[in-house]
């Protein structure tokens, strides 16, 4: 597994696991439910990260870059590859 930092509009795909800090310090994980407008650069009308459809809780891509957004830092988790053994049923040495 790797922790890659949210650098570009777009980066972002459906289904991403988010580590979202905000001002205070407070670090969320969150599922990237949407992506509405995806590669759209536009601060106020760009790229939005939908995380909580039931409460619309989202940050704005652009904003985030900018430094204007309530997400301070974000973060994707990227599932790594798995090394497979040679022959499973030997299982771990």
């Amino acid at each position: 597994m790797q922790i890659e930092p949210l650098t570009r509009v777009g980066q972002v795909q459906e289904g991403d696991i988010l580590l979202l800090e905000d001002a205070k310090g407070r670090v969320l994980r969150v599922n990237a439910q949407e992506v509405i407008r995806p590669g759209v650069v536009d601060d106020s009308n760009g790229e939005e990260i939908v995380f909580n459809r039931r409460r619309n809780d989202y940050f704005i891509t652009a904003l985030y870059l900018a430094g204007k957004s309530w997400v301070k830092d974000a973060r994707i988790v990227v599932p790594g590859n798995v090394p497979l053994l040679a022959n499973p049923s030997e299982g771990p040495q």
